[in-house]
């Protein structure tokens, strides 16, 4: 899931918050899952992830193509 949000969204400068990736009841594992997933987009260079604040909600940016 987080793979194919980073990927289509690709340029865009939408954030979208790792709790409303999860959205839907997701258990345990597709919550591990899916931060693995995130965090692979990001060592990629494809995704940014931003936290204002300690315990702020987390988001994820597509990284714009060139930067």
């Amino acid at each position: 899931a987080a793979a194919r949000v980073g990927r289509n969204r690709r340029g865009s400068s939408e954030r979208l918050s790792f709790e409303r990736l999860l959205s839907g009841g997701a258990d345990r594992m597709e919550v591990v899952v899916t931060f693995l997933a995130v965090l692979e987009l990001f060592k990629l260079g494809e995704i940014e992830i931003v936290q204002e604040g300690t315990f702020g909600e987390i988001l994820i940016v597509p990284c714009v193509a060139g930067v």
